[in-house]
């Protein structure tokens, strides 16, 4: 008996921990997005907006920023690009009727904050980023108005093409 009792004393003590529902289990985990915010554009043909819920850091694709997007539609997508020479841009990509591409300088915004942030962290070699962006801008030709609030939490790899 004694033998028993010291094992189960050991198991108690341990303080192993207990999984419960919605306490670090998968349920928190997934309610955590890469990023988390809106995107909407005001023009006259129409309005948009876009829950942006996911992001990429831009080192797959040769610059330094992130891609945002509403997962899982990858055609419309809020590029920021911090460029060494130009500063930090916005880019819209598919997200601009009739225009495969926009590029929205500092110039046209009002507000215009932008922040960018590596972290200590690194997922398959790529360098996780993190920061916040708060736009409001007019398009170029005056086309319509965009605004955008979101915060970036992890901004890493793309890695579905190795999960399916």
């Amino acid at each position: 008996m004694e033998k028993h009792s010291l094992a189960l004393l050991i198991v108690l003590a341990c303080g192993c921990p207990r999984e419960e529902p919605g306490v670090g289990s998968e349920a928190e985990k997934e309610s955590t997005d890469d990023a988390s915010g809106t995107l909407e554009i005001q023009r006259d043909k129409g309005a948009l907006q876009l829950d942006l819920d996911d992001c990429w850091s831009g080192q797959q694709l040769s610059f330094y920023g992130v891609d945002l997007f509403d997962d899982p539609d990858l055609a419309k997508r809020l590029r920021i690009v911090d460029d060494a020479v130009h500063g930090k841009q916005i880019v819209l990509l598919g997200i601009v009727p009739d225009r495969a591409r926009v590029v929205v300088n500092p110039d046209n915004c009002p507000t215009f904050d932008v922040r960018i942030e590596p972290t200590n962290n690194y997922l398959n070699d790529v360098r996780v980023l993190k920061g916040s962006l708060k736009l409001d801008c007019n398009l170029p030709d005056e086309s319509g108005k965009l605004s955008a609030t979101v915060q970036l939490n992890d901004c890493s790899f793309d890695n579905r093409a190795a999960n399916p």
